[in-house]
Order: structure tokens, then C-alpha cells, then sequence
């Protein structure tokens, strides 16, 4: 048990780091820092971080035919390598 709750911990905050993380080369383009509104998304968290939508909708995806919304392009992409890792 606490070997699951290690693990859940590390990805969650892994997780969060990745969405957090800016390097100095690595700036995120000007679409990244504005907040998309009047966008429909199935879930109200960030399948990846957790981030609210509702605060924080920066970048969408369709996948299996539903609008997912991200914070931002990085949890796109790693929803993107693997989505059902991120599917409840």
C-alpha cells in the first residue's frame, strides 16, 4: 500500500512540475499564457495535473471524439503519448 502511494505521489508531482517548469530557452509561445474562453471541455480538471479548466484552459484536444482541455501545450503532449493513463 504504501508502495502505491509512493508512486501515485511521484506522478502527481511530476506531473506538476511539467506543467510548471520554464526554462530559460524554453518559453512558452504567447497562446500558452492566455486563458481560452467560450471553450466547452469535458473535464473540469486537467487529466494530468489536475489544474482547474475553468481557471486555467490554455490548449484543447479531441480525443475519442470529446474536447479535452489542458493548462497548457506540455499536458497536451504527455496526454498525448499516452491517453489512458490519464482516462478515468
Amino acid at each position: 500500500m504504501k508502495g502505491k502511494i509512493l508512486f501515485l505521489s511521484i506522478i502527481v508531482l511530476s506531473s506538476i512540475i511539467s506543467c510548471n517548469s520554464k526554462e530559460k530557452d524554453n518559453v512558452m509561445p504567447n497562446n500558452d499564457k492566455e486563458v481560452l474562453s467560450n471553450v466547452k471541455v469535458i473535464n473540469k480538471l486537467d487529466p494530468v495535473c489536475q489544474m482547474p479548466t475553468s481557471k486555467h484552459l490554455k490548449d484543447t484536444l479531441t480525443y475519442d471524439g470529446k474536447l479535452y482541455g489542458f493548462c497548457s501545450s506540455n499536458c497536451k503532449e504527455e496526454f498525448k503519448a499516452n491517453p489512458k493513463n490519464f482516462i478515468k
